[in-house]
């Protein structure tokens, strides 16, 4: 009797225990792909790029309802690490790092130093510390962001 009710408790644990509690709904999450970071008139600021889950294609859905795969979100602070939080804090979701496959940084921001942006990645737990590190030259690095290759829309691919 006593073996049937230990069969009978593990069972119940299997049944109770299980479930996926620590799950990220796609619908829930924004998923960062590549940033722009630029120092400019005593400010720091910060390009994201942000894929947009609903805009990629899903089964039973037409290829007519055209949405930006990727939205760019802009801010601006007064170190990086307030720029990047109020990058990310004007966004509706919650920010997953882990697909970050580019940073670029400017060669005003380079100049200025890139130990703040590299401390900021490493502080960041989700961030992925395999992602490429470039510096952009040029007057107007924003234009990156708005070509296009006939491969994929985004930047970071």
């Amino acid at each position: 009797m006593s073996s049937k009710r230990i069969v009978i408790l593990l069972l119940a644990f299997f049944i109770v225990l299980t479930g996926n509690w620590g799950r990220r709904e796609l619908t829930e999450l924004g998923i960062f792909t590549s940033g722009l970071y630029d120092y400019e008139n005593g400010n720091y600021k910060v390009l994201v790029e942000i894929l947009n889950p609903a805009a990629i294609g899903s089964p039973g859905k037409s290829g007519d309802d055209k949405k930006p795969a990727y939205m760019i979100v802009d801010a601006q602070g007064t170190t990086p690490a307030d720029a990047f939080r109020n990058a990310i804090s004007s966004f509706d979701r919650k920010i997953y790092f882990s697909h970050c496959k580019a940073r670029l940084v400017t060669d005003r921001y380079a100049r200025k130093g890139i130990f703040p942006l590299i401390d900021l990645t490493l502080r960041l737990r989700e961030f992925r510390q395999t992602s490429l590190l470039f510096v952009v030259k040029g007057e107007n690095p924003q234009e990156l962001y708005q070509s296009t290759t006939a491969m994929s829309d985004s930047l970071s691919n």
